[in-house]
């Protein structure tokens, strides 16, 4: 049994690991350095950074051959926060590399799977909040679709642009990015911008629904379905909490029909990133049909 002592000496630990996190988040949310981008935008080099370490790997699950450039000055910073952070709540070391590992690979393979049941007909990818993601240029079942769409902020679009503009690469599919100002748009408004309701979409939406509110994860399933025609595909990567079942009411209510769920460390998704015996129960994806 634990003695009153040790759960103090514990008590004390986690508590000055808090404060270390929350100080290495204020850091990141400074955006005057040199790639000009805030807390969120440092997560997409930390997405970055890790997806680089796995394709450092000599069993890697894919290579990602340009994140290393997408890093910046922020990335590892940011991943060890994260890495801090989910380890109090998992108690395992370096959960968030693992996940990022399992997750890049996850939606590669979904994503391959849906674009080889549509037999050559015309589809396109869109990735909203697509972050850092450079999988246009080296996963090659892309090579099969229409176009592969990046939306995020003018911030991280602009800073993706600086860097590529040093990197001598080709998409293997149109690269179309759709920088929106989401105080005056939202994904209705991405016909504007070149997207084709007409044709069959994969809706990547991969680290993005567990910043925003319920009211706009709704607006945002709805207006996605309301842009998206029979034969679409939703990939949705959510942290599961209590009361979120609304999601997948949204989605039933407009059109969609659920595939499958899975959690990292399911026999599916694990990939061997997961520490065998365990497994969570709130780092998920929904795979939905339409």
């Amino acid at each position: 049994m634990e003695t009153t002592e040790a759960k103090e000496c514990t008590a004390t630990a986690t508590e000055a690991l808090q404060a270390e996190i929350m100080k290495i988040y204020a850091e990141l949310n400074d955006s005057s350095d040199a790639d000009g981008l805030d807390f969120v935008g440092s997560t997409a080099q930390a997405v970055a950074y890790e997806r680089n370490l796995e394709s450092k790997r000599k069993d890697r699950l894919f290579n990602d051959t340009l994140a290393k450039h997408f890093v910046g000055t922020k990335g590892e910073k940011c991943s060890k926060m994260i890495n801090k952070h989910l380890g109090l709540a998992y108690g395992i070391e370096n959960v968030h590399i693992g996940y990022t590992g399992a997750r890049t690979k996850l939606i590669n393979d979904n994503l391959e799977s849906w674009i080889d049941k549509k037999h050559g007909d015309k589809v396109q990818c869109v990735n909203l909040g697509a972050g850092a993601d450079t999988r246009v240029f080296w996963l090659e079942s892309l090579k099969k679709v229409q176009s592969y769409t990046e939306v995020d902020t003018a911030e991280i679009n602009n800073y993706k642009d600086k860097v590529f503009s040093d990197l001598n690469v080709k998409p293997l599919c149109e690269r179309r990015a759709i920088s929106l100002n989401f105080s005056k748009e939202s994904v209705k408004d991405l016909p504007n911008h070149g997207f084709e309701s007409s044709l069959s979409t994969c809706w990547i939406l991969e680290g993005l629904i567990m910043y925003l509110k319920r009211e706009d994860i709704e607006s945002l399933l709805k207006e996605l379905s309301d842009l998206s025609s029979n034969g679409s595909y939703l990939i949705l990567n959510f942290i599961k909490q209590d009361g979120d079942e609304y999601i997948s009411a949204v989605l039933e209510d407009n059109g969609w029909k659920h595939e499958k769920t899975l959690f990292y460390g399911d026999a599916e998704f694990d990939y061997g990133r997961f520490p065998p015996g365990s497994k969570t129960t709130t780092l998920g994806f929904a795979f939905w049909e339409k």
